[in-house]
């Protein structure tokens, strides 16, 4: 049975709206004892994958509201789940988290 999501396991930064550029919200949260396989909200818009050899699934829309995108990583025993939501431009929110997620992977905890 995972654990609830502690603040201290996560960390949140966002920029507002500038001008015509919508605004962006990043999140990363350690679930201790999920699966990254678990709690899929939209499968039908969930991808399997791998980051930097990482397992990951890619979910689109995983609150099923436009503009998020989420990268779900294995992390030993445990998840972590990388979110990102940018104005209501869904396919834009899930490029920038693919361009952001490798550089994010390597300060995840060690699999092995």
């Amino acid at each position: 049975m995972p654990g609830v999501a502690a603040p201290e396991h996560s960390c949140r930064t966002s920029k507002p709206t500038s001008g015509d550029t919508p605004g962006i919200d990043l999140g990363l949260v350690l679930q201790a004892g999920g699966n990254y396989r678990d709690n899929v909200n939209n499968p039908d818009k969930a991808s399997d994958g791998k980051v930097n050899g990482r397992p990951a699934i890619e979910e689109q829309e995983p609150l099923r509201a436009k503009g998020q995108c989420a990268i779900r990583f294995q992390v030993r025993n445990s998840r972590a789940l990388f979110s990102l939501t940018y104005g209501s431009d869904t396919a834009t929110a899930c490029k920038k988290i693919e361009e952001l997620a490798p550089k994010v992977e390597p300060l995840l905890p060690k699999n092995n």
